[in-house]
């Protein structure tokens, strides 16, 4: 299972609702920008990732595909 689909499923699973792989981390998941760097730290951690951000990032237009490239 590639990590795309790990991350949709952790998603599912905290979050409990419906969502695709092109769903909006902000709009559709209710984020803000503490939550987002706690969920960063816990990703990190459960799947031995790190996160690598880009120089510049709309992160109300990133959805959980781009989201996840930002991991390596």
């Amino acid at each position: 299972m590639n990590f795309n689909n790990k991350l949709l499923i952790f998603f599912q699973k905290k979050y409990g609702k419906k969502i695709s792989i092109n769903s909006k981390l902000f709009i559709d998941l209710g984020l803000d920008s503490f939550e987002l760097v706690n969920l960063i730290n816990e990703i990190e951690k459960k799947f031995n990732k790190k996160y690598k951000p880009l120089k510049f990032i709309d992160f109300e237009k990133i959805n959980i595909e781009r989201f996840s490239k930002l991991f390596k």
